[in-house]
């Protein structure tokens, strides 16, 4: 082969390889691309509600003759805090920690809407809850079985402390794993003040008998939030599943024959509903070191939608009342 023969097939083999070098390159970056779009897609879909309600500031407002250690009240519209008194103190929470069992059932059931008429099967510990004197609220028999919603209503409206554990072990396969997922959100939303030791707001030591009690917790150990954490968990709740507040304002439950009536006390028809305010929600919570706590959304005619809290209160509804009043005129929708 002629010396400028062989030079022309080396330079057409190089232009090949050159050109098969740079395809390859233009595949490799239009695949980087191509996966920093769906990184930025995927960033786009994460909520970034509950971080930006952890930094908003809360204004001094006086409310008098509040008997609650913290109390606070926030426009679910205009995203700000409209009232607030140490929301971020430490607290003991009770039964409010049902709201988190509840937000984690409602996100698996949106995806599994069948499973509202699941049948879960009741275990020794649940029963034997059940018939407690300061823990039960609905008799159960170990191997029974009770819905899906059957317990979220009962645990919702009645804050039947068996129906939910019920409901975490169903969700969950065993109530430690209930509870791990539970924190696991709470830190996700970043509620530092918020840490669980028990599906129901029960105190750890008075789960001891039913043996669903934390072994690696002292047995004084509490579940704790705060006012705001409370506020960031229920604005999660009602933004992202607003069916919660069709079953909120439930005035009852019958369950085998056993009607369990609300404990939310300011609803419509209620001794301390009030019409003017349109409370339509949420969760209550008591025991001893707790005091009661309630966690309320309401949302009067052409007003904004909003949420209070109070905690370790002597009288939760009487404050909430307060609150509602004191923060109306500030909620009028300037629309209508």
């Amino acid at each position: 082969m002629k010396k400028s023969s062989r030079v022309l097939w080396v330079s057409l083999i190089l232009c090949i390889i050159g050109g098969l070098t740079l395809s390859t390159r233009i595949v490799r970056e239009e695949a980087t691309v191509l996966k920093s779009i769906k990184a930025i897609k995927k960033a786009s879909k994460v909520d970034t509600r509950p971080f930006a309600l952890r930094n908003v500031t809360v204004p001094n407002l006086k409310i008098n003759g509040l008997t609650a250690t913290t109390s606070i009240a926030y426009d679910t519209v205009t995203n700000r805090y409209l009232y607030g008194d140490q929301p971020d103190k430490k607290m003991y929470n009770a039964s409010t920690t049902k709201l988190m069992v509840l937000y984690l059932a409602l996100k698996y059931l949106q995806t599994h809407p069948h499973e509202w008429s699941a049948k879960v099967t009741i275990n020794g510990s649940v029963a034997k809850m059940s018939r407690s004197y300061y823990a039960g609220e609905l008799p159960m028999v170990k191997g029974e079985k009770l819905t899906v919603r059957q317990l979220f209503d009962n645990a919702l409206v009645a804050s039947s402390n068996e129906s939910i554990t019920a409901l975490g072990i169903w969700l969950a396969g065993s109530n430690r794993l209930m509870i791990e997922q539970m924190n696991q959100q709470a830190v996700k939303w970043h509620l530092k003040q918020t840490k669980y030791y028990s599906v129901s707001g029960l105190d750890n030591v008075d789960l001891v008998p039913f043996g669903l009690n934390i072994l690696k917790a002292k047995s004084t150990k509490k579940n704790t939030s705060s006012a705001r954490d409370l506020v960031v968990l229920a604005d999660q709740l009602i933004t992202q599943y607003p069916v919660i507040l069709k079953h909120a304002q439930l005035k009852n439950t019958t369950t085998k024959g056993f009607t369990l009536p609300t404990t939310n006390r300011m609803l419509k028809g209620e001794v301390y509903g009030n019409p003017k305010f349109g409370v339509d929600g949420l969760k209550t919570g008591t025991t001893p070191a707790a005091g009661e706590v309630f966690v309320a959304t309401a949302q009067a005619k052409n007003h904004h939608r909003v949420i209070t809290v109070v905690m370790h209160s002597t009288n939760r509804f009487v404050d909430t009342s307060k609150i509602l009043a004191k923060i109306y005129p500030l909620t009028q929708d300037k629309d209508v």
